[in-house]
């Protein structure tokens, strides 16, 4: 009786939790009494885990983070800590709290969850350089271009768009991709490549004029006399054609390429300079 009664009268007592501690635990569940007294302890997080009592007194704690993993109570009070990101990597509830933070980045790079938050951010890019996962969510941004210049994969999502010639000037790669566009000879007067894929255009010609290049790929061609006449490296490239007489007649470069040849005197009769030669 008298055992008992002394029980009663210690229990709740300061001098009972200095000297007790696991017994003092098993009795004190939840009471803000034991956490002033055990702040730092495995043995508290042990019985208190999930309470907010224990995060306020355990702010910043890896102790904490070790019990309550993936608990939005933790984020509460842990808002932008790395000990966060190392235990809540991946998770939907820490990018809510984290957004726009560099720190987040470090942790989760490659993740389309980081991308679903940080859309259009310079940060993202730093990180993300060279996804297929950064296009999906940048099409048509100068931040892409200035991270992704020469990238296959660029084109592919930019087709036609002057932004990208401006960063892929006489590149292979955008040519494959611009064929017959007006944009692309704006950006490639004067480049083999241009004409390897724009034969026959008289978009071309219009840039090229008095190209030795155009003709390589343009002989025999009505389109090139018309903007070449006159010239000595049209008539290099179309000896004894009718086409090239009906734009040159009366030129003595032309009797010097056509001399003895009918189709001359059908265009040159009675001309001082045919009897010359």
């Amino acid at each position: 009786m008298w055992m008992r009664r002394w029980c009663y009268v210690t229990v709740d007592e300061e001098v009972v939790l200095r000297h007790y501690v696991e017994v003092v635990l098993r009795h004190y569940v939840d009471e803000e009494v034991v956490l002033r007294h055990y702040v730092d302890e495995e043995v508290v997080l042990h019985h208190y885990v999930d309470e907010e009592v224990v995060l306020h007194h355990y702010v910043d704690e890896e102790v904490v983070l070790c019990h309550y993993v993936d608990e939005e109570v933790v984020l509460r009070h842990y808002v932008d800590e790395e000990v966060v990101l190392r235990h809540y990597v991946d998770e939907e509830v820490v990018l809510h709290h984290y957004v726009d933070e560099e720190v987040v980045l470090r942790h989760y790079v490659d993740e389309e969850v980081v991308l679903h938050h940080y859309v259009d951010e310079e940060v993202v890019l730093h990180h993300y350089v060279d996804e297929e996962v950064v296009l999906r969510h940048y099409v048509d941004e100068e931040v892409v271009l200035r991270h992704y210049v020469d990238e296959e994969v660029v084109l592919h999502h930019y087709v036609d768009e002057e932004v990208v010639l401006h960063h892929y000037v006489d590149e292979e790669v955008v040519l494959r991709h611009y064929v017959d566009k007006e944009v692309v000879l704006r950006h490639y007067v004067d480049e083999e490549v241009v004409l390897h894929h724009y034969v026959d255009e008289e978009v071309v010609l219009r840039h090229y004029v008095d190209k030795e290049v155009v003709l390589r790929h343009y002989v025999d061609e009505e389109v090139v006399l018309h903007h070449y006449v006159d010239e000595e490296v049209v008539l290099r490239h179309y000896v004894d054609k009718e086409v090239v007489l009906r734009h040159y007649v009366d030129e003595e470069v032309v009797l010097h390429h056509y001399v003895d040849e009918e189709v001359v005197l059908c265009h040159y009769v009675d001309k001082e300079v045919v009897l010359r030669l």
